[in-house]
């Protein structure tokens, strides 16, 4: 075998490199699309827009759903005169970098008499299309399942070296400023699936008995509340009401109404984009503790049983994307499963090969990992800055968005048509009368589909066209 496959630290340093490099030079390529990367968008530039980089601005106006980081880091490349798609996705695939790694290390650390394990989950990570379709995006999945791999990486060595502990709760921290708090709920949930098992097989793991463990846990936790308790200071109570409520304990609440979720919503959610892969490692979490005898990995297990758990409960939305936080322990699993096995190496790597075959190779076209949705977003870019350019000083933006195959992303109308004001956006045809006539008195601009401005027309006859748009938009006023 060539030198460069018989050294697995060379091999991965290059696979990472070169993965990397690719996919930078696929950044460009499409133009931003999906409905939550306009958001992305317009928190980003509400840094800039208003100064301020202690609070999140959403449609011009301070929202807590989301903590910073990745907006952070898209604006500094944003104010640096970045193109915006380019400024947007740069963040998700610096993530995705950092996921390759720790998957890289994760595999190492698990299996360290078996390091080809290690590039070859490199391999099987980069050969997920889900994983690049988000990190070539504006959305902030990667970064998230970014810290939470770190997290369970550093906690899977920290219970035979408590100095990990530290680095957990670092992931931990930079975790709940990127998106939410998973990583220390995978953090802690791995920690209680790792003490009970080592507790039934009668093994000792130093890293529970160390006094670093209490003291960098507080820390985690002092880490994770910081963003919060910041708002809270500066907005007092209902920032935390609108992050934990409607973000957490509204998603993944139970509901007696709507019932749990049956097989099928689960096997949508957490399988059904690369089954192969996916089954291959939640069979591997069950057979791996006893081959390896290793009571710390069924931590891993007690995770993924964790997250189905939530799916099934949740009484929220909840969405097939938020399984890419495992993907990476995923692929990392199922590396250590083919290469601790006692077959030649390179039957291994015909095996990884076959694997990553399945998954549609590890170099994806543009279009694949950049493509778009089912209608032309290319809208949101268009008929918003003409509107933009239109709207006066002492008229109000009214946005029609009820309908989900033509409503314009409130962060879309933020961006390009607001003019850095509050806007009236309608999520739902019953807002009509209500919010319509809130602004009774004041003069309105406003766009719809065709379609939605019939519907309004019938509530509220006083709106007036002003000019019709490509593909299918309505510009109207209504005067006091």
């Amino acid at each position: 075998m060539n030198s460069w496959l018989r050294d697995p630290q060379k091999l991965g340093l290059i696979l990472i490199s070169g993965l990397a490099l690719f996919y930078f030079t696929q950044l460009p390529v499409g133009q931003l699309y999906r409905f939550d990367e306009f958001l992305t968008l317009d928190r980003t530039n509400g840094f800039l827009r208003f100064g301020d980089w202690t609070t999140v601005y959403s449609s011009n106006l301070p929202n807590f759903q989301k903590p910073p980081l990745q907006y952070w880091m898209g604006a500094v490349f944003l104010g640096a005169g970045v193109d915006e798609t380019v400024a947007i996705r740069i963040p998700s695939w610096i993530f995705s970098v950092v996921c390759l790694v720790a998957t890289a290390s994760l595999a190492r650390s698990i299996v360290p008499a078996h390091p080809h394990a290690a590039p070859a989950a490199v391999i099987l990570l980069a050969s997920s299309t889900e994983f690049w379709s988000h990190a070539m995006s504006g959305m902030l999945e990667t970064g998230s399942a970014a810290f939470v791999t770190l997290a369970l990486l550093f906690a899977y060595r920290a219970l035979k070296e408590p100095a990990n502990w530290w680095w957990v709760a670092v992931a931990v921290g930079l975790g709940a400023l990127q998106k939410s708090p998973g990583a220390l709920a995978a953090v802690a949930v791995f920690v209680a699936g790792a003490a009970l098992a080592a507790r039934l097989r009668g093994v000792a793991l130093p890293g529970l008995r160390s006094r670093i463990f209490p003291v960098a846990g507080l820390l985690a936790l002092c880490l994770a509340a910081a963003w919060p308790l910041l708002q809270i200071l500066l907005h007092g109570s209902a920032a935390i009401r609108s992050a934990v409520d409607n973000e957490l304990i509204g998603r993944f609440s139970p509901d007696a109404t709507s019932g749990m979720r049956g097989f099928g919503d689960v096997w949508g959610i957490v399988i059904r984009d690369e089954p192969f892969l996916r089954l291959g490692a939640i069979a591997g979490l069950f057979v791996l503790p006893t081959l390896l005898r290793d009571p710390r990995l069924f931590g891993f297990t007690a995770v993924v049983l964790g997250y189905v758990a939530s799916i099934v409960l949740a009484g929220g939305a909840v969405y097939p994307r938020y399984t890419l936080n495992l993907v990476p322990l995923f692929c990392a699993v199922v590396a250590v499963w083919i290469f601790q096995s006692q077959a030649r190496l390179r039957r291994k790597w015909i095996l990884t090969g076959i694997m990553s075959l399945l998954l549609l190779g590890p170099l994806k076209p543009a279009i694949l990992v950049s493509g778009q949705s089912a209608r032309d977003q290319a809208a949101q870019s268009t008929v918003l800055p003409t509107v933009g350019m239109q709207l006066q000083d002492d008229e109000t933006l009214v946005v029609c968005g009820w309908d989900r195959k033509t409503r314009f992303s409130p962060g879309a109308v933020s961006f390009y048509a607001s003019n850095g004001r509050p806007f009236v956006y309608l999520t739902q045809k019953e807002d009509l009368g209500p919010k319509l006539s809130a602004l009774t008195g004041r003069p309105i601009r406003g766009v719809c589909s065709s379609s939605s401005f019939a519907e309004l027309s019938e509530v509220f006859d006083a709106a007036e066209v002003v000019e019709r748009l490509a593909p299918d938009y309505v510009v109207f006023t209504v005067r006091p």
